[in-house]
């Protein structure tokens, strides 16, 4: 709901996405000094410049993800007093908002816009689907309703494309099933990446070359589902540190800032792997994107290989 909302508002956008006028941040990821680096360089060869920052937490967050996120607030607040009216600055936060938190108040300060965008509960999201649906003359599963929420993951404008696309696929009459579902919507790629990556992990290459092999005909590219894997892996790391110093799933989960069933999920998957197996997978997917970003393999060849690494 956050990122078509977003989407929505960038369509007002000073300026239009382009190689240099337009930026995105992953705060979580690159902290803050990136963005304020990004929001000190002007545009080249353009009048403005679209600065979107995303994964701000504006929240009260403990631990570890309120370290990755709120150090070094100064020069952005600082920003924030004598924006550079060139810039146009976006930033997104999932969680609830703190009205006292010292970017909030800078941002209100210097007569920037907050606003709150409310996800759907799994109850809302079944009732919303449902009525669209009747709406334009087609029924659904109670089956087929938890699947197709659970692949549209709170995404409201994939939820306009993939429910279009069932009602023409039903010829706007008849019952949608559960297996209509799985024919004509596909899994998130996050999902897809991490069945592909516990096939891996389980010892069971056919399985992992048969989801590989499915992604592919949907024209996901092995480079975009090798560096969606390097997070997946990234993540069990980070998972195995905390529960080797006496961390559980659920107190695990809270450090990183994920969903407790995520760790859970991922707590069982580290207690058949180890530290070998992940250096090991590190280390292929590394190689794979090296090979292919310096034009020594070619990516369907090289990816296959690097699955092949990875499960011995």
């Amino acid at each position: 709901m956050a990122e078509s909302a977003l989407k929505k508002v960038l369509k007002n956008a000073s300026s239009k996405k382009g190689d240099f006028n337009f930026v995105e941040i992953d705060v979580a990821e690159d902290g803050i000094p990136a963005l304020v680096d990004e929001l000190s360089s002007l545009p080249i060869g353009y009048d403005c410049k679209t600065v979107v920052a995303t994964n701000i937490v504006f929240d009260k967050a403990k631990g570890a993800r309120k370290k990755k996120v709120d150090s070094g607030l100064e020069p952005l607040i600082a920003w924030l007093a004598r924006p550079d009216p060139q810039i146009d600055l976006y930033m997104v936060s999932v969680g609830d908002i703190d009205r006292k938190h010292p970017l909030v108040e800078a941002i209100v300060k210097a007569g920037g816009a907050v606003s709150e965008v409310k996800e759907f509960t799994p109850e809302e999201w079944r009732r919303y689907i449902r009525t669209w649906l009747a709406k334009r003359g087609v029924g659904i599963e109670d089956s087929a309703i938890d699947e197709f929420s659970s692949r549209l993951e709170g995404d409201y404008a994939r939820f306009l494309s993939e429910g279009a696309k069932l009602v023409a696929y039903k010829n706007y009459e008849g019952t949608i099933s559960r297996s209509d579902v799985e024919k004509m919507v596909h899994k998130p790629l996050e999902a897809n990446a991490f069945a592909l990556s516990d096939a891996l992990f389980s010892k069971e290459p056919a399985r992992a070359f048969d989801i590989y092999y499915d992604l592919k005909s949907s024209g996901i590219e092995p480079i975009t589902l090798a560096r969606m894997m390097l997070k997946q892996f990234s993540f069990l790391s980070e998972m195995s540190f905390l529960l080797t110093h006496g961390l559980n799933s659920d107190r695990a989960a809270e450090e990183l800032g994920v969903h407790p069933y995520r760790a859970k999920v991922a707590a069982r998957t580290i207690s058949r792997l180890s530290k070998k197996d992940i250096d090991r997978g590190f280390k292929a997917l590394h190689d794979f994107e090296k090979g292919v970003l310096t034009g020594e393999k070619e990516a369907d060849i090289a990816f296959v290989e690097c699955l092949s690494e990875i499960v011995k």
